[in-house]
């Protein structure tokens, strides 16, 4: 399953050129229109050119040409309006058991440069049917792909860019913007959006009054 996302990348360089540097960053181009949520074997995140899902855990792509549980606005997560054009991801965190956490994953359209600063901005909500709410959604940048053969986290506790390590994403109703700037180490090609904290130290907030907290369902749209 997954989350819908929205992205906006700018590139501020040392002599003010501004260059967006994610490919298809609002998820509008497709190979195939999403038929269904995503499951072992069937990725249709793929179908989002340009992005997949770097790990076993299931990634969701959403877009208005689907009437069904893979549509927009409506859909098997709840309902949310693009926040821009007809298209969007989506991703489970769920601390479980079964632990299961999704990433979205794609190649940047050339590497960063090495002592550039770097603005990379993204919107996330949280949808309907979901538990819990938590921070710390954020943006990893690697000179090499990730790549995971389980649905475990991928632990990073400090990834350039992150949502206010104070404040829920708890917002079911409007799209939450997560910005920010970081100096390049250079040669990174690749990003990673999700879920990066300490899982040993989980903070959340109950959105569901009958959820279980023996089992931590979470889903955002980006």
């Amino acid at each position: 399953m997954n989350k819908n996302l929205f992205i906006l990348f700018i590139f501020i360089s040392n002599i003010g050129l501004a260059q967006n540097l994610i490919p298809n960053p609002s998820f509008e181009v497709y190979d195939t229109c999403p038929t269904t949520l995503s499951s072992p074997g069937d990725y249709q995140i793929n179908h989002a050119l340009g992005w997949y899902s770097p790990t076993y855990a299931t990634s969701d792509y959403y877009n208005a040409c689907n009437l069904s549980t893979a549509g927009v606005p409506a859909n098997g997560l709840g309902f949310q309006t693009a926040k821009d054009g007809n298209a969007y991801t989506g991703i489970v965190i769920e601390f479980g058991p079964p632990h299961w956490y999704e990433y979205i994953q794609s190649k940047l359209t050339s590497p960063l440069r090495q002592g550039y600063k770097y603005r990379f901005s993204f919107f996330v909500n949280l949808a309907n049917n979901t538990d819990f709410a938590v921070k710390k959604i954020g943006a990893w940048f690697t000179e090499n792909q990730i790549s995971s053969s389980n649905a475990l986290p991928l632990f990073n506790d400090f990834p350039e860019i992150s949502s206010d390590t104070n404040v829920f994403l708890s917002d079911t109703l409007s799209w939450t913007k997560i910005e920010g700037e970081f100096i390049a180490d250079g040669n990174e090609e690749y990003i990673t959006i999700g879920y990066y904290s300490d899982t040993n130290y989980i903070d959340t907030l109950r959105i569901n009054p009958f959820a279980s907290s023996a089992s931590f369902f979470i889903y955002y749209y980006i």
